[in-house]
């Protein structure tokens, strides 16, 4: 593909994805067509199906690149793991408007897939085990949207930083963790 091609596409993928974040505002997940996707975003169907397989895509490319972004912050600026905290929940501010779309929505599992997907690759199955990595990303990461979701859905955004790091940070440890 040339560089202009991959230009447009990206051009393209990116007013779909503007544009269907745009129709979520106030049209259900379950009632948005490709084709309203299309009409909004002034690309073709053809344009849509070189970017994206489904609806569910757009979000997952989304959440992907986001947190790769996250990601390399994180190891570019070797941030401490404090530091790292207040990164990600000030990415979740920052980015309130599609959080709260997609809880809005019921499309947490999608968040919650791809931050497994990315959090694994970060860390690796070594890190919890090899017997028990399966597990302890399932629950790491649902604890983890679990506790932003709870904060977008009662305060509109997470409000108090300090006790949601905190609130993550023994979540991390194993303090809500009953034998």
């Amino acid at each position: 593909m040339s560089i202009t091609n991959k230009r447009k596409n990206k051009s393209a993928k990116t007013k779909m994805t503007e544009a269907f974040f745009d129709l979520l505002e106030t049209t259900p997940y379950k009632k948005i067509q490709i084709l309203d996707i299309c009409k909004k975003a002034g690309v073709s169907r053809q344009s849509y199906y070189c970017c994206f397989n489904d609806k569910s895509q757009i979000i997952s490319d989304f959440l992907d690149s986001k947190i790769d972004h996250i990601i390399h912050e994180v190891k570019v600026n070797n941030l401490s793991h404090d530091k790292a905290y207040d990164f990600v929940l000030d990415f979740f501010n920052e980015n309130e408007r599609v959080f709260k779309l997609i809880f809005k929505n019921k499309l947490d599992h999608l968040l919650v897939i791809e931050t497994g997907k990315k959090i694994r690759a970060l860390y690796g199955d070594s890190y919890f085990g090899e017997d028990d990595a399966d597990l302890a990303f399932a629950y790491y990461t649902c604890g983890f949207i679990g506790l932003i979701k709870k904060e977008f859905t009662s305060k509109g955004r997470i409000v108090d930083t300090q006790k949601t790091k905190q609130t993550l940070i023994n979540l991390i440890n194993g303090h809500y963790i009953k034998d």
